[in-house]
């Protein structure tokens, strides 16, 4: 199943999830209000630090910073 999932979607299944869960934080970050946390909350992280962490590891920016300014 493994194989198959990434070859028809050319990424692992863990990859392919983290790749939607940091087009959904960018879109909630650049098109609501939304705070840090309840983003955070809303794509299933246990704390607000982790996802900031694991936002920074993916964009190389702080979602705050994100937010300001999108573009790299």
């Amino acid at each position: 199943m493994y194989a198959i999932f990434t070859q028809v979607f050319g990424s692992s299944p863990r990859q392919y999830y983290t790749n939607l869960k940091v087009k959904k934080a960018k879109e909630l970050l650049l098109l609501t209000n939304k705070g840090v946390d309840e983003i955070s909350s809303e794509l299933g992280f246990s704390s607000v630090f982790h996802f900031s962490r694991q936002f920074k590891r993916w964009t190389f920016k702080s979602p705050s910073e994100y937010r300001l300014n999108p573009t790299r």
